[in-house]
């Protein structure tokens, strides 16, 4: 059966440094305050993986590294606006993330 959103549960961490993407991790948090965080996707990604990064202040730089894939044509994402956030899915046939939300 499809997941619905009474039952769809995504893991949910919080970052403050440099982090590479685990394969259980689906929301990250970027946490800046302390100083600019790259969030590292992974290398080898199965086919519509979903992944969601927010940037919780505004102080600092958030950088999202395709790790050899790109982001919707461009090897890193970058923000420094508080709150923004991004939903990223894995298109295997392409090697590229887009850019959902």
């Amino acid at each position: 059966t499809s997941p619905t959103t009474s039952n769809l549960i995504w893991a949910i961490r919080r970052e403050t440094a440099d982090y590479n993407l685990a394969s259980g991790d689906v929301t990250v948090l970027a946490d800046c305050t302390a100083g600019n965080i790259t969030i590292t996707l992974p290398t080898t990604p199965d086919d519509g993986r979903v992944i969601v990064i927010k940037n919780l202040v505004a102080l600092n730089l958030l950088t999202v590294d395709g790790n050899g894939n790109t982001i919707d044509g461009a090897t890193t994402l970058t923000t420094s606006v508080a709150g923004a956030r991004f939903m990223l899915q894995y298109f295997a046939s392409t090697t590229d993330w887009k850019i959902i939300t």
